[in-house]
């Protein structure tokens, strides 16, 4: 007989950013760890949206349009930018283009884990091991 278990969408996070994580540090499937974190970060990101709040993407994204709007005195195409941050991810969940990537698999896999990272923390504030982790291999890869 098949078992049914309930799972929240904060656990289904949760569980493909730990494994991004895991992915990253190993070094073992970049590919996996950005289709992952990818899906961590949405799913966390709808939860934070839903509470109200700024995402870590809208807050990258707010960044970009003002200092697009500053250097070239007009107002930035908001959705550009967001296809610019968003197209390894978008690319790897969907046929967008069908043509073979040129792509740093690392800075992908770091800057989706990051993002996810920090809408964990907009919903669960305080200290996560994994996120160390991360933290620590990113610093060392880095340097």
């Amino acid at each position: 007989m098949t078992e049914i278990l309930e799972i929240s969408k904060v656990d289904i996070a949760t569980s493909q950013l730990d494994t991004s994580i895991q992915l990253y540090i190993d070094k073992t499937d970049l590919v996996s760890a950005v289709t992952l974190a990818g899906a961590a970060e949405e799913i966390l990101g709808n939860l934070i949206r839903a509470q109200g709040k700024t995402t870590a993407l809208e807050e990258v994204l707010n960044r970009l349009c003002e200092m697009h709007k500053s250097a070239f005195e007009e107002e930035p195409d908001r959705k550009l930018y967001a296809d610019l941050r968003n197209g390894i991810r978008n690319e790897f969940k969907h046929l967008c283009s069908g043509k073979s990537l040129e792509i740093n698999l690392d800075g992908e896999a770091s800057q989706l884990i990051n993002r996810a990272i920090d809408n964990y923390r907009k919903l669960f504030p305080g200290f996560y091991p994994r996120f160390k982790e991360f933290e620590q291999e990113w610093l060392r890869r880095h340097r």
